[in-house]
């Protein structure tokens, strides 16, 4: 059985490693899809839920660019689902 080589508790690093050849990760389809230096594997069972949050300070909600930004992400998550929610 092969030992744990890396620990990293970033998506980042764990894409970086991943493509380097370091072992396996467990990444958002968002992350890996459409980059042929992965392969996504068929798991035995389905993985842990992950949460998507996007914050702003209340005081800054109702401010234009902010609202644009959020609008703009939340446009993005709703027409790529596939690529946040694995069905």
């Amino acid at each position: 059985m092969a030992g744990i080589v890396l620990r990293c508790n970033n998506q980042s690093g764990q894409v970086a490693a991943a493509r380097a050849g370091c072992g396996i990760a467990m990444l958002p389809c968002f992350l890996a899809a459409g980059d042929p230096a992965l392969v996504e594997l068929t798991l035995p069972q389905a993985p842990p839920a992950r949460e998507l949050w996007l914050l702003s300070r209340r005081d800054m909600q109702r401010t234009p660019r902010i609202r644009a930004v959020v609008d703009f992400l939340l446009d993005l998550i709703r027409r790529e689902k596939p690529l946040f929610e694995r069905e």
